[in-house]
C-alpha cells in the first residue's frame, strides 16, 4: 500500500494488516543491513528503511485518525441512546417504557417480524 492509498484509507483492518506487512519488511531490511558486507548495499538498505519508517509514520497517524473518530462515534451513540432513554422514561408510561427496554435486549434478527408488525398496527399520534 502506499503513502498516498494509505492517508486516504478508511479501512482500519486493511492499516492493520498494512502495518503488520510493514513491519515485517522493516525487520527484514534490518537482517539485510546486518549480513551486507559491501557499503553501497547498506546505505540501498538504510535508504529502503527510511522510506519503510516514513510509511510507518503515515500509517501510525491514519491509524490514530480513524481510531478517534470511531472512539467519537461509540461516545456519541451512546449519549443519543441514554438521553433518548431518559425522554422515554418521562414521557412514556412505564408499561411501554419497560416493553422497548426490554425489546432492545433483543437481536435485530428477533426484532424484525416484530417491527412490520409495528408498522401495519401503527396508530397516528
Amino acid at each position: 500500500m502506499e503513502a498516498d492509498e494509505i492517508l486516504k484509507s478508511e479501512d482500519l483492518n486493511a492499516l492493520y494488516l498494512e502495518k503488520v506487512n510493514l513491519t515485517s519488511r522493516i525487520g527484514a531490511l534490518h537482517r539485510s543491513v546486518a549480513v551486507s558486507d559491501g557499503a553501497a548495499d547498506k546505505a540501498d538498505y538504510k535508504a529502503d528503511l527510511t522510506t519503510n519508517y516514513a510509511v510507518m509514520e503515515a500509517l501510525n497517524h491514519r491509524l490514530e485518525q480513524l481510531e478517534d473518530a470511531a472512539k467519537y462515534t461509540r461516545d456519541e451513540e451512546g449519549r443519543i441512546r441514554y438521553n433518548f432513554m431518559k425522554l422515554a422514561k418521562q414521557v412514556l408510561t412505564k408499561d411501554t417504557y419497560d416493553k422497548i427496554r426490554n425489546m432492545s435486549d433483543n437481536s435485530l434478527r428477533d426484532m424484525k417480524p416484530m417491527f412490520k408488525e409495528l408498522r401495519l398496527n401503527q396508530t397516528s399520534s
